[in-house]
């Protein structure tokens, strides 16, 4: 009993003589650019890293201002009951 190959798997063997996509046109542009969406996604990567950085940042800056606020203030009123105390 001899096996034959459907059309489907005959056409599956790689023609190595071709090139591949050969068969489009010059004229009509590739409907998906790669490297464009490679340069894209690093882009916008980037930038959501710096404003979560910048984010980051701010909040710490805040803090620790509000932080030193709240010690000044502290201070002066520990030194106003130093110096009512002494009085």
């Amino acid at each position: 009993m001899q096996t034959t190959l459907s059309p489907v798997s005959q056409n599956m063997t790689p023609n190595m003589t071709e090139r591949p996509f050969s068969n489009l046109t010059q004229s009509t542009p590739p409907s998906y650019d790669a490297v464009g969406a490679l340069q894209f996604t690093i882009a916008v990567v980037f930038v959501y890293s710096l404003a979560a950085i910048g984010i980051f940042v701010m909040g710490y800056y805040g803090r620790r201002s509000a932080e030193k606020d709240e010690t000044e203030k502290e201070i002066r009123l520990f030194l106003k009951s130093l110096n009512t105390h002494n009085v």
